[in-house]
């Protein structure tokens, strides 16, 4: 059963979704991690949508579908005039890098493939809603091959500055700090040992000890964690 969007004091996460039974269980997953945000959780179907006040982030779930719809995307250019202060959100069962880029066009602060583990989906979320940015390395990738235009735009010396300095707080080496640096952006294992002229073992060496560093459990992990110390926009790497 939905949640109706009702004005509350507590600062909101709204979930969109077309599918009841689907919202219904996104809802449900995402219950014990809006309490321990202090958030609170509602949902609705964006067809009959009433405007929530304080309404921190919008979780669209679009599933299968695409981001191509103009009545869609029309709704959500709306809805982002009248929430301007927002975090939006799509979670989608693609990873195409075409939608991730009509997604990133449209202006999504996140784009979360549904084929993430649960763990780290909440990861991503505190993430967002800190004021992070999440896409998939394809959208990095693309940028970089078609127009070369960093996510983190003009300030991006500013924050590769900031970057250093919370690598070298973590007592990162200098090798690990050129592994990670590569490992934030979706670089595999495998190019990373290209690029740094190393043989791939020895960068999942270097992973390891950089996991273990950073008390993270896995790659996305580690990214998040040192993006977190950033606060700079960032395309992590999924495992």
């Amino acid at each position: 059963m939905d949640t109706t969007p009702e004005p509350t004091e507590n600062p909101g996460v709204m979930i969109l979704d077309v599918r009841s039974l689907r919202r219904a269980g996104l809802s449900s997953l995402l219950k014990a991690w809006a309490q321990s945000c202090g958030l609170t959780l509602m949902s609705s179907d964006l067809s009959d949508y009433d405007v929530v006040e304080n309404c921190k982030m919008f979780v669209l779930s679009i599933g299968s579908s695409t981001l191509e719809d103009p009545i869609f995307v029309q709704k959500i250019k709306a809805l982002q005039a009248q929430q301007p202060e927002a975090v939006f959100v799509a979670l989608s069962d693609q990873d195409d890098p075409d939608e991730i880029l009509r997604a990133f066009q449209i202006g999504f602060r996140g784009f979360i493939p549904t084929c993430l583990e649960p763990e780290i989906v909440f990861q991503v979320l505190t993430f967002l809603i800190k004021g992070g940015s999440f896409f998939p390395p394809a959208i990095l990738q693309r940028f970089l091959s078609h127009s070369n235009i960093m996510l983190n735009g003009s300030g991006s010396h500013k924050n590769e500055a900031c970057a250093d300095e919370a690598r070298s707080a973590h007592g990162l080496t200098v090798r690990q700090q050129e592994v990670l640096e590569l490992l934030r952006h979706g670089v595999s294992n495998k190019v990373i040992g290209r690029q740094l002229h190393m043989t791939e073992a020895t960068v999942k060496v270097h992973v390891r000890q950089i996991m273990r560093k950073l008390g993270a459990s896995n790659r996305t992990q580690a990214a998040v964690i040192i993006s977190k110390d950033t606060s700079s926009v960032t395309s992590l790497g999924l495992d």
